[in-house]
């Protein structure tokens, strides 16, 4: 009897300590939950569509979070936070969109995702064009020195002569870019575009 009853105990542990959890707890750790649901589910689509070549679907994704997140607020009204259910939603696409960015990143440098531009274009085309949008990188540590300007550029398989010496006082603030065979290094801003210069970008 005396080893029944311990093995009983033992089982109903974790029952008592999941009924001692106040509803404060208990909705913050639904919440948790729902997060890395979210999560897992904005993955598993994007993994879908990058076999596929075709944009990711996360609609299911997104209403399941809007459930999940509703569910708990209306279970538990005294949780610690109330209606920031798109607010998180929000942080957790930015992060799972960075993540899809790395993996599809051309070349990872200086913590930012660099792409060579098209001959012309800006950096803010460039971007577009992988579905991402600029990012101060380009005039941070692409334009700071040359050795940063020729490491993007080599591993990006640029050929052209390598920049040497200092940023240039440039009239077009293209960054670091290569033209005519040669490279270029100076101020960058996003949308400048240089005829026949092919841009270093960085995109997030």
């Amino acid at each position: 009897m005396i080893r029944l009853a311990t093995v009983a105990a033992i089982v109903l542990l974790p029952t008592l300590a999941l009924a001692g959890a106040t509803p404060e707890q208990k909705c913050e750790s639904a919440k948790n939950k729902a997060v890395g649901v979210y999560s897992l589910c904005l993955q598993k689509a994007e993994a879908k569509a990058v076999k596929k070549d075709e944009p990711a679907d996360t609609s299911k994704c997104s209403t399941n979070f809007d459930k999940q997140w509703n569910k708990a607020e209306a279970k538990w009204p005294t949780c610690p936070t109330l209606g920031d259910g798109l607010a998180i939603k929000a942080d957790v696409e930015s992060c799972m969109d960075g993540i899809s960015a790395s993996l599809s990143c051309d070349v990872a440098l200086g913590g930012a995702c660099w792409y060579l531009g098209a001959a012309g274009d800006s950096c803010d085309g460039a971007c577009a064009d992988v579905g991402l949008v600029y990012d101060p990188a380009t005039a941070g540590f692409g334009a700071a020195s040359a050795d940063n300007c020729n490491a993007i550029m080599d591993a990006l398989g640029d050929a052209s002569t390598p920049w040497v010496g200092p940023p240039a006082l440039c009239i077009v603030a293209g960054g670091c870019y290569a033209a005519a065979g040669s490279r270029t290094l100076c101020a960058a801003t996003s949308a400048a575009q240089i005829i026949g210069a092919e841009r270093a970008c960085a995109c997030q």
